[in-house]
């Protein structure tokens, strides 16, 4: 069988740090967070009164078909993909297909609580099910659409499952991605109930703090990330200039806790083995990591776990850091918005930081590249994400040579 190989021609984002792949990876340059305090809605009543907000008002609205005019505020997914994918849609073929993911829906606590006899909806939002289609046909393409339901490793599997179709020769091009926002207040509580999210507001965007002995848990942001890929040949028909080659993609299961992550990472561990069989490549021949880095000792114990059994010694000198902080975690989108801030290697030799780290902890004694950017130009990077529910994936990225 013939492989194909797989390239990054687009990456289309908005995230706190503002609209565009450029204003991502010049707040990674700065290096600058996009956390702060939420000014969208009352946050008097919630233990976490920060988070990665977008400035909805700078967004020109999504051109739906069947829905008419639509409210920044409730529809702010439909906002924040449709921004996204538009940036690099330009010339497609209109068959080109489209994965997608989806999260929570908005839900609407007040409407149970003061307004159960109105005709206001509970999930009021266009069904998140509906809107990566409701997107695509309004665009005028006519490819396929598929969704990934994966938690915080849905944008990763989004893209690994297009590149493998790609190098399969199934298809010649797809937009993979994701859009997530739970910066409202009952998403707010949802995450504090799972003991999940920092609730030391007093430290502004400093709050997560990935790989610090004095974490206090991660921080919610919102946003879209799409990546248009292509084959070779289509890379070459369309004349545009790769960011990045994908060789190698793993994914994997936990099976073990509805929320909790097996702390031995052996599962982590088998997605990036995965990855790294897929690339033909040795542990060793990766030079920068980007992981999930939530900012909660879970997460972060079980990483260091997975890295450690996969990489040796090396992980002593592997730079491992985790762009969090610049946006907040992005949930579903997590992952594809990682792999964006990652490009940074590639277009300009530069590895993102991961801000607030203070306090090294013992148990997790990584080259974490503290707090500002460092000057290198890798061949190789890795991307982890690890879910919920134990839904792992890794993607294995190259300089592109063409």
């Amino acid at each position: 069988m013939k492989f194909h190989r797989v390239y990054i021609t687009g990456a289309g984002c908005i995230s706190a740090n503002g609209i565009g792949l450029e204003k991502l990876l010049e707040a990674i340059r700065k290096p600058v967070s996009g956390i702060s305090q939420i000014k969208r809605f009352d946050t008097s009543k919630l233990a976490t009164k920060i988070a990665g907000e977008v400035d909805l008002e700078e967004l020109s609205p999504p051109e739906i078909k069947g829905f008419g005019h639509l409210d920044r505020i409730i529809d702010s997914k439909a906002f924040l993909a449709w921004e996204a994918i538009c940036q690099i849609v330009k010339n497609l073929p209109l068959e080109t297909p489209l994965i997608s993911t989806v999260g929570l829906e908005r839900v609407d606590i007040d409407v149970l609580r003061v307004h159960r006899s109105s005709e206001k909806l509970i999930c009021p939002e266009i069904p998140l099910l509906f809107l990566p289609g409701l997107i695509w046909q309004s665009l005028g393409f006519r490819g396929e659409v598929s969704i990934q339901s994966a938690a915080c490793a849905a944008s990763t599997l989004a893209i690994g499952t297009a590149y493998r179709k790609i190098k399969l020769g199934i298809y010649d091009r797809a937009m993979a991605g994701g859009v997530d926002s739970l910066i409202f207040p009952y998403g707010i509580n949802a995450f504090n109930s799972l003991a999940a999210l920092s609730e030391r507001n007093d430290l502004g965007s400093k709050a997560i703090a990935p790989f610090d002995k004095n974490r206090s848990g991660t921080i919610l942001g919102e946003g879209a990330a799409f990546l248009l890929l292509e084959s070779e040949k289509a890379l070459i028909d369309s004349s545009r200039k790769p960011l990045a080659e994908i060789i190698g993609f793993g994914a994997s299961m936990d099976a073990f806790h509805p929320v909790k992550p097996r702390i031995t990472g052996e599962d982590a561990a088998n997605s990036m083995r995965k990855a790294l069989t897929d690339a033909n490549l040795k542990p060793s021949e990766i030079e920068y990591l980007n992981a999930h880095g939530t900012g909660t000792f879970h997460n972060e114990i079980m990483e260091y776990n997975a890295m450690k059994s996969i990489f040796g010694e090396h992980l002593k000198v592997l730079p491992v850091s985790s762009t969090k902080p610049f946006f907040g975690h992005l949930l579903t989108a997590a992952g594809a918005m990682e792999i964006c801030s990652s490009l940074s290697a590639f277009t300009h030799g530069i590895l993102p930081p991961t801000l607030n780290f203070i306090t090294p902890d013992p148990e997790i004694p990584v080259d974490c590249i503290p707090n500002l950017p460092r000057s290198f130009f890798p061949r190789i990077i890795m991307k982890n994400s690890f879910a919920l529910g134990g839904q792992n994936a890794s993607i294995i990225l190259k300089r592109p040579e063409i």
